[in-house]
């Protein structure tokens, strides 16, 4: 029978330019590592359908122009602060700002939060596979307070079931605990 507790150590077959999701550029060991520490807005089932996880629902209007994401309400990150609108707003800038990922979201046009647990996501066009960028390192969310600052890209707080114990050193372990 399964029981609580003990240790496991993985290697992975490169390094990470960074264990925060939104400033790295993450290959398949990126995202291994990040999954452990992050959760995505969506996620896929079984048979590669999208499914809901830290969002309840994310919805396109006709042209998909506009994307209405409804998040969970229970939901907080590591350092207690909650997954709301204006969190996922600020990943989703943060994202803009960084030269790869604003290139990739650049038919973002603008985020409107219109509730505590709801926002849209308004394009310059229509986006048909916007939903897949959030099953992806784009819908890993970070806390707001790990988007900024100069260890920005050695830190990571988000919502997943361990979180990192010290600031993320290229060539050193990454040591995480059970969240």
């Amino acid at each position: 029978a399964p029981t609580d507790g003990g240790t496991i150590t993985v290697a992975v077959g490169a390094e990470l330019d960074g264990i925060n999701p939104v400033p790295a550029r993450w290959s398949l060991e990126g995202n291994t590592v990040g999954s452990a520490i992050f959760d995505t807005l969506l996620t896929f089932d079984e048979d590669r359908n999208l499914v809901p996880r830290l969002a309840t629902s994310v919805t396109p209007n006709d042209d998909a122009t506009v994307w209405t994401i409804t998040l969970r309400d229970d939901v907080r990150f590591h350092d207690g602060t909650p997954l709301d609108a204006e969190a996922v707003k600020a990943n989703i800038e943060a994202r803009k700002a960084v030269p790869i990922a604003g290139t990739a979201l650049k038919q973002v046009s603008e985020v409107v939060v219109t509730s505590p647990t709801t926002l849209e996501v308004r394009m310059t066009s229509p986006w048909y596979g916007y939903d897949y960028t959030l099953a992806a390192q784009g819908g890993y969310m970070v806390a707001p307070s790990s988007l900024e600052g100069p260890d920005a890209a050695r830190t990571a707080v988000g919502t997943g079931p361990f979180r990192l114990d010290d600031l993320y050193q290229p060539g050193q372990p990454i040591v995480v605990t059970r969240n």
